[in-house]
């Protein structure tokens, strides 16, 4: 999304609290639920047909306040949970935190990843999670998310929403093959 700007960004924050496509958080670098984020936002943005959903670094999730964040998706190593779950012990893999994210998050999406240097004064950082161009919900490590209050849930525990999710996939293949179809007719 090129024209992602500081000032779109701040108007973004101004106008729209967390939602289901929206989350914001100060310094989560926990990248297993990282991964849940995403697909839990973006699985949101295809049920209610945004084109993207939006994980932003840096501002205060109720207050809206921003307050920066010293987050940094480009040298952060991956922070895997140990096997146990103990949270206590998870530390810093030599693993980039970028590639941990592509090899586990599928279908493969397009996820951008924007720094913005001086929004009042504070240093913020966005993913665009594009859902445009993706036919089936996005999985971590095989299992589909969704948001449930500020929670992250799997998704086959809420089947209505994996209905709509289902149905807001085929309404938009129709819609592609529609178009494909009229533009063969055409040429």
């Amino acid at each position: 999304m090129e024209n992602f700007t500081s000032d779109v960004l701040l108007e973004l924050i101004q106008n729209d609290n967390e939602s289901e496509t929206i989350e914001y958080k100060s310094n989560l670098n926990d990248t297993g639920q990282i991964c849940k984020y995403i697909s839990a936002l973006g699985n949101a943005a295809i049920a209610s047909l945004n084109p993207r959903a939006y994980l932003i670094w840096g501002v205060e999730d109720i207050t809206k306040k921003i307050i920066g964040t010293k987050f940094d998706p480009y040298t952060s190593k991956a922070r895997i949970l140990p096997k146990d779950g103990n949270k206590k012990r998870m530390k810093n893999s030599n693993y980039p935190f970028i590639t941990y994210i592509e090899e586990n998050i599928n279908p493969k999406i397009q996820l951008e990843w924007k720094e913005f240097k001086n929004v009042q004064g504070k240093r913020l950082v966005v993913l665009i999670i594009d859902v445009t161009h993706i036919n089936q919900p996005i999985k971590y490590k095989g299992v589909e998310y969704v948001r449930s209050g500020t929670s992250l849930k799997p998704l086959n525990e809420f089947p209505e929403k994996e209905r709509q999710i289902w149905n807001r996939l085929n309404l938009l293949s129709l819609k592609w093959n529609l178009l494909k179809l009229m533009y063969h007719i055409r040429t």
